[in-house]
């Protein structure tokens, strides 16, 4: 009888102890399991707190119990990565959906359907022309640098929504687009703008006359810096050719291309110094490319040359291989990179700052003119559409070459 009585309690006994070896192991797996999670959380979400990443998941869970409609899950996904980078109040960093960096990228090569302009979120977050590019169906219109795009197919667009925007004026090549501008002076008016293939060429070049010529480069894409060699080459430029560089209504664009048409005016030292937020500075010098002409360059620039323009036209201003006419330029005078993301979308952040040769930093300031000449104010025209009589600064620009 005892024997069986013993044989009852240890049988009794092994699954307590079966039973606390599967809690240990349990808890064994929990503690390796959420130190796993945390480390991938760390990894994965350096700037996020973990309650945002919770409250980024409850809202995510809300929305699709609750709300009221069916929704593109997408859409609101790429809303939240615009918002973020949004929030760090910087016009010139984005956040690329797939559709749209497709767009970014015909928009470097100078290949796309649209109306042929180039828009920056002015002070109050409105989309403003910085200037429609040579002989597009925007110009043609009537559009002006400096233009606001007040409405779009009749809905009002701000910078929060500009990648919505662009989507809206791209389309289909004949088809219209109705775009009501805001214009300081007059009352607000719609146009009707048929879109067509955008084949920006970047750089037109003729001569004046026998010892003047004349290059006016409209953006900087990939090919612009080919372009440029092409033009000078067909000028048959020499020692005793005057030579006009008009940057004017330039918004910027690839900074390889920049720092290429710099090198080919000068002959040593610094054209670019870019400073990282690591303290790194990446130094670009010339090469000894110089053209084959007489210098200084007599160089037109005004409020809408941006970016890249300011880089050449700081650079040629420093190195005293370039003489600066017309008024004040935009100001940035910082550098973006594309960085990939996943399922073929992209973010454009601000990385850098540039400095001029002397170490000039001009974002928010500009560049100002060496002589300092501005169009009449009344005169409402990009730069490229002005007559000869209305053109004052290419005519100082003339005067300066000839009476230097």
């Amino acid at each position: 009888m005892e024997e069986n009585k013993e044989h009852e309690l240890t049988e009794q006994i092994k699954p307590k102890k079966l039973r606390w070896k599967k809690i240990l192991s349990y808890l064994l797996v929990f503690f390796i399991g959420t130190q796993a999670g945390l480390i991938y959380y760390r990894f994965n979400f350096p700037g996020l707190t973990y309650e945002t990443v919770l409250n980024l998941s409850r809202i995510g869970k809300l929305i699709d119990k609750h709300y009221y409609k069916d929704y593109d899950k997408q859409t609101v996904q790429d809303g939240i990565m615009t918002g973020m980078v949004f929030g760090l109040q910087d016009n010139f960093s984005y956040y690329l959906s797939t559709h749209d960096n497709d767009v970014y990228s015909g928009d470097i090569t100078g290949n796309y359907v649209g109306i042929g302009i180039t828009m920056s979120p002015n002070e109050q977050g409105f989309l403003e022309v910085v200037a429609p590019f040579d002989g597009s169906p925007a110009q043609k219109a009537g559009i002006l640098p400096g233009d606001i795009l007040f409405k779009i197919e009749g809905k009002q667009y701000m910078y929060d929504e500009s990648d919505t925007a662009v989507d809206i004026i791209r389309g289909k090549k004949g088809k219209p687009v109705e775009i009501e501008i805001k214009r300081e002076g007059v009352e607000n008016f719609t146009l009707s703008i048929v879109r067509d293939v955008i084949e920006v060429e970047s750089v037109v070049a003729k001569r004046l006359d026998d010892n003047t010529c004349y290059i006016r480069i409209s953006r900087f894409d990939v090919t612009t810096y080919d372009d440029f060699v092409e033009k000078a080459e067909e000028l048959k430029l020499d020692e005793n050719t005057n030579l006009i560089l008009d940057l004017r209504d330039n918004p910027g664009g690839v900074v390889t291309s920049a720092t290429g048409i710099a090198d080919s005016f000068i002959t040593d030292g610094k054209i670019l110094t870019i400073k990282y937020k690591s303290g790194k500075e990446e130094i670009t010098k010339a090469d000894s490319k110089k053209l084959n002409i007489k210098y200084p360059v007599a160089v037109l620039v005004n409020g809408n040359s941006a970016s890249a323009s300011e880089l050449v036209s700081g650079a040629l201003k420093d190195t005293g291989t370039g003489y600066i006419i017309g008024d004040t330029t935009y100001g940035k005078g910082v550098v973006n990179q594309k960085f990939p993301l996943y399922g073929k979308k992209a973010l454009v952040l601000t990385v850098a700052e540039y400095l001029t040769p002397n170490g000039t930093c001009i974002h928010k300031k500009g560049i100002e003119p060496d002589l300092k000449v501005s169009i009449d104010e009344n005169i409402r025209k990009s730069s490229s559409e002005l007559t000869e009589e209305e053109d004052t600064q290419l005519k100082k620009a003339i005067e300066y070459l000839k009476n230097r």
